[in-house]
């Protein structure tokens, strides 16, 4: 997994979507916010800010499992070791 870039707002040298993923959630906020509705650049900014919530509950949903795997495995143990 590569690090991300991190740009400011005013860094910015183009609005693709790399760039855009490069920006702060603050700054990709304000990049939104500069841009009337239904523009190019405010669905560019929209459709990033989607993917970065969608990852975020991707996120959530691994750490779930991941805790109810441990304590199945802790159960385990205890039921064993009892």
């Amino acid at each position: 997994m590569t690090k991300r870039k991190t740009v400011t707002l005013t860094q910015m040298r183009n609005k693709n979507m790399e760039t855009l993923r490069g920006l702060s959630d603050e700054d990709l906020h304000k990049f939104i916010a500069g841009w009337k509705v239904g523009t190019a650049d405010h669905i560019a900014g929209e459709r990033e800010l989607r993917r970065r919530e969608g990852m975020s509950v991707a996120m959530r949903s691994w750490i779930a499992i991941g805790c109810s795997v441990v304590a199945v495995i802790i159960s385990f143990v205890a039921l064993f070791l009892s």
